[in-house]
């Protein structure tokens, strides 16, 4: 079973909102973990997979979801190397206006 790790912060931000004007909002804020390997006290030992991940048994994973940032997949937050490249963007094609001459 496949696990991960967040950071959570709850944070208070001032926004525009288009129909109640300057509003403050208390959103949740999710960084990436710094967690590298899970040590259990039964000597086995989980690395942190490339996609941020550590794929555990059943039992840990049951243990670990119970507690505070631990949710149960692939992180939204894989490591650098695993990102793609950034696509190149080109400015949009402006075609010119022909006049019609009589």
């Amino acid at each position: 079973m496949k696990i991960h790790h967040v950071h959570q912060d709850f944070v208070d931000r001032w926004v525009t909102d288009p129909n109640l004007g300057v509003v403050k909002r208390h959103e949740l804020v999710m960084k990436p973990s710094s967690i590298d390997s899970i040590a259990l006290p039964d000597g086995r030992t989980f690395s942190r997979a490339a996609d941020g991940s550590f794929d555990v048994d059943a039992i840990t994973a049951k243990h670990f979801l119970a507690m505070p940032g631990w949710q149960e997949g692939p992180s939204p937050f894989p490591d650098d190397d695993m990102e793609p490249e950034p696509e190149e963007v080109r400015p949009p094609r402006v075609s010119k206006a022909r006049t019609s001459r009589s």
